[in-house]
């Protein structure tokens, strides 16, 4: 393992020293170095704005955070509060509980990946296209959970009709996306 990150150590540490940052000092003042390192985003390259424009105002994004902020309600009144849940939904609720999280994660680091190479060989595109990938397992994954949950639990059928709504639209707008690459 450290021989993995020699390189990365190495290069960590001439940044810290670039910089004069020293991390075992107790009077970092951590606000002084935000407002030193912060970049203004009308200072950056046009073609970075646009970028950054463009994951943060992706549907794609917003509909997968919608999602997550649904389901953990539904958790948290559900699964969260101690409740009883029978051995046989146990795994469904911990199927849901891992990916609601996972999926707004992976979603965002695909849509950061579009965009031009910054340098020859940048593998941005591809890492979006395997995040893409983990985001249409963790679909898949929290649908059969949901459908299971449905079905052994009739009282959540609604709530689970919804989110399961949710997820068919993220997947279908992520297929959208990977049939125009």
């Amino acid at each position: 393992m450290e021989a993995q990150y020699k390189e990365v150590d190495e290069k960590f540490n001439e940044h810290m020293d670039k910089l004069d940052i020293d991390l075992d000092d107790p009077d970092i003042n951590e606000d002084e170095l935000d407002k030193e390192n912060a970049v203004d985003f009308e200072d950056l390259p046009p073609d970075i704005q646009k970028h950054i424009r463009f994951v943060e105002n992706n549907p794609l994004d917003t509909a997968a955070k919608n999602y997550s902020d649904k389901a953990h309600t539904f958790l948290k009144e559900t699964f969260y509060r101690e409740k009883k849940i029978t051995p046989e939904l146990r795994r469904d609720f911990e199927t849901i509980s891992w990916y609601h999280t996972l999926l707004p994660v992976k979603l965002h680091r695909a849509l950061c990946g579009f965009h031009e190479p910054a340098t020859e060989g940048d593998t941005s595109l591809y890492d979006a296209v395997a995040q893409f990938d983990i985001c249409k397992k963790a679909i898949k994954e929290s649908i059969k959970a949901l459908q299971d949950i449905a079905t052994k639990d009739k009282s959540l059928q609604s709530r689970v009709m919804s989110l399961s709504a949710l997820l068919h639209n993220i997947f279908s707008r992520i297929e959208l996306i990977e049939e125009k690459i």
